[in-house]
């Protein structure tokens, strides 16, 4: 009776160690997922602001070449307006900080 008590004890022992063992793995896998998951948030909202910033870029050249009547006006307008768009970046960059 009390060697099939030990018995159960070590069995029950056992499984409680490789419960431990796959509660780690899976707990350090979860941190993994979440790190990426930050990463990959990070990387979106990036995106989004450079997607806003070339869309931005796209709409001040259509007006550009809209505007400009020849090329070499065209190019004059597409320099001063990429300079301003620059500009108000660095404006809403130093506004954010």
């Amino acid at each position: 009776m009390a060697q099939q008590l030990q018995d159960q004890v070590e069995r029950i022992a056992a499984k409680c160690g490789v419960l431990l063992e796959k509660y780690t793995l899976l707990r350090d896998s979860k941190a993994a997922v979440e790190r990426e998951l930050a990463e990959a948030l990070e990387q979106v909202a990036r995106l989004r602001v450079e997607v806003e910033q070339l869309q931005r870029e796209n709409r001040m050249l259509r007006l550009a070449s809209a505007i400009a009547p020849d090329s070499e006006s065209a190019t004059e307008a597409r320099r001063l307006l990429s300079k301003m768009v620059r500009d108000i970046d660095k404006c809403i960059a130093q506004l954010n900080s």
